[in-house]
């Protein structure tokens, strides 16, 4: 067989088969592991990710239809972290584990590491991420986003060796579940992942033997190298300048009643070939749980930038062709023991956004308004439907995409950044003891814009058979997704408990052990993506066709674009645009309304405040 062209050129055919070879072999990874973990964060919410990288822990290839984006640009951190660790103490059948936030996301998140070897030769290693229910800490679920430190928020694992020339080390395993909150959930996702790694290991030795071990490693550095001759290639073509962007955090939830927000600034400079991302006037770490440690922020300018090129493909020449500057100590380049929980709801997010905020500056028309971030929440008790067992339920919002140039964008989506599935209604009825009331778009959510943001959702939960206690980190209460050359603000996001009763409590998206009864019931919702363009130049007629849809009210059309819309007949959805109305009052509004910056929710609707 003849793959290599005088040893150095991969044959473009092979190499091609190759990049899909191994993608489909991080899928069926995927795969096995949701099939047979026991926890819903994976089986249903999709919450993992898994790559292929070379020996020395270059990002190779990640699925195509399984993984986290943002778990996929922490994994090479995390694998040169435990490479640096173990050095040449690794053999064939080992498995190795870490938590560590500062070289991957936040603790919940447990990746293992497996080298690969092919006739006693290190070849390459395969990891998987995955979020757990729980990793001990102070609050179940480890979410604490007052907390002062990682210590607070749960168990910290070093690298270390789980399993050791294919035999589990039980005592590594027994101090693990030691330390957290529902341990045979826990093992059955070990050993879910151990069993989808060796899925792994047996796909990557039959493509060895069918293409040879000098091709596939072959394949690996010419994957690499193309990629990043590529992503060069197009900021060369790009004028050079400093390009900059600044969002904010809306608060430190481990500062007692402070509102101070916190900045998240981008310096981004262009020189020839050379893109660098400079966030070193970033405010300083906070002390509550919403940091980045630096791998989680390198993942977001990687995610965030291979978004925008999608000829690139996500893997290390990405990582080869950027300069990254911090500043040690700050939001985005947190140090132990700093808190770093809530990461992905507010610092990683903030990183992602000021990466399309300053490449807005440079190719306007294929760049998208913000888009709402997750909010991660909690609530766990004893479940009183099944012997009182204990229940840790997890659960993550969806909400809309910022709006493009002539694109109105996604509703009702998990958010870039993350990947993961909207939670199925009926698996988490049955698995824990919660009714869901309402699971809805927003009308009006949707940043105004000539382009619309999608829209935002909101749920009702009500408590059954059950005390509990909640816990929450969100962001974008204060500061909503912002739009673009004069797009409107989408909605803001919120959490409310019991609204519209003597027990309201607009508790806000930053929660940590609220305690709840049975038959209490929360609101909330995630906010809607911002606009794209003046909202007074967005065609009437389609205006007209969101009001039928839904997403706009008759009084968001008249308040936001400017458009006057009577009904004719209410039942049969008869509407029509009143032109004279339109025209006059469209001239009269000079410019987009500010945003609406309070909200309130009452009897299952939002309602906005003068």
């Amino acid at each position: 067989m003849i793959y290599l062209d005088n040893n150095t050129n991969i044959d473009k055919i092979t190499l091609e088969v190759l990049r899909n070879s191994f993608s489909s072999l991080v899928d069926e990874m995927g795969v096995t592991l949701s099939r047979s973990a026991l926890s819903l964060i994976i089986t249903v919410g999709k919450d993992y990710s898994g790559a292929v990288l070379t020996k020395e822990g270059d990002l190779v290839k990640q699925g195509i239809e399984e993984g986290l984006p943002a778990h996929v640009g922490t994994i090479p951190f995390t694998t040169k972290h435990i490479l640096d660790y173990y050095k040449d103490d690794i053999s064939e059948g080992d498995i190795l584990i870490t938590n560590d936030p500062y070289v991957g996301t936040h603790l919940p998140d447990i990746r293992m590491v497996k080298p690969i070897f092919w006739d006693n030769e290190y070849v390459a290693n395969l990891v998987l991420c995955c979020h757990w229910a729980d990793v001990g800490g102070s609050m179940p679920g480890s979410f604490v986003c007052n907390a002062l430190d990682s210590m607070t928020e749960g168990l910290a694992i070093p690298p270390i060796k789980l399993i050791e020339k294919g035999k589990l080390r039980k005592e590594i395993e027994r101090l693990i579940l030691r330390n957290i909150r529902l341990p045979e959930m826990a093992r059955g996702d070990i050993r879910a992942t151990t069993a989808a790694l060796s899925t792994g290991e047996k796909r990557f030795h039959n493509i060895i033997k069918k293409y040879g071990v000098d091709t596939v490693k072959n394949m690996f550095t010419t994957h690499i190298e193309e990629n990043e001759k590529n992503f060069r290639q197009i900021i060369n073509n790009f004028p050079d300048g400093q390009y900059d962007w600044i969002d904010y955090i809306d608060k430190d939830p481990g500062i007692e009643n402070s509102e101070e927000p916190i900045k998240v600034e981008l310096n981004l400079t262009i020189n020839g070939d050379q893109v660098t991302y400079d966030y070193s006037k970033s405010g300083d770490q906070a002390k509550g749980g919403i940091n980045c440690g630096i791998a989680a922020t390198w993942s977001a300018i990687i995610v965030a930038t291979k978004s925008l090129f999608p000829e690139i493909d996500m893997c290390h020449g990405i990582n080869n062709a950027i300069n990254v500057i911090t500043r040690k100590g700050s939001i985005i380049d947190a140090q132990w023991p700093a808190p770093t929980c809530g990461c992905g709801s507010c610092s990683y997010q903030k990183v992602f956004d000021t990466v399309l905020g300053s490449y807005s500056k440079i190719i306007p028309d294929t760049i998208m308004a913000a888009g709402a971030c997750e909010t991660n929440f909690i609530l766990s008790g004893k479940d009183n439907r099944i012997n009182s067992s204990d229940y840790i339920m997890y659960c993550w919002t969806e909400g809309g995409y910022g709006a493009l140039k002539n694109v109105d964008n996604h509703c009702f989506i998990s958010m870039y950044a993350s990947g993961s599935k909207n939670q199925c209604v009926e698996a988490f009825e049955q698995a824990y003891p919660v009714l869901w009331e309402r699971f809805e778009l927003i009308p009006d959510s949707g940043g105004a814009g000539e382009s619309r943001g999608g829209l935002g959702t909101i749920r009702r939960h009500r408590l059954i058979n059950s005390d509990g206690v909640i816990s929450s980190v969100g962001d974008r209460e204060k500061f909503p997704t912002w739009g673009l050359y004069g797009g409107g603000y989408g909605l803001n996001q919120g959490f409310i408990i019991n609204s519209n009763t003597p027990k309201e409590n607009n508790v806000g998206v930053f929660v940590t052990g609220y305690k709840v009864k049975e038959g209490d019931f929360w609101h909330f919702w995630s906010g809607g993506g911002g606009g794209y363009g003046n909202p007074l130049d967005r065609d009437v007629n389609k205006v007209l066709e969101d009001v039928l849809d839904g997403y706009v009210t008759i009084e968001g059309a008249e308040k936001d674009y400017g458009v006057i819309i009577e009904i004719i007949d209410k039942n049969k959805l008869l509407y029509k645009i009143n032109q004279s109305k339109t025209s006059s009052i469209r001239k009269k509004m000079k410019k987009p309304v500010k945003p609406r910056k309070k909200y309130v929710c009452y009897n299952n609707s939002i309602e906005w405040t003068k």
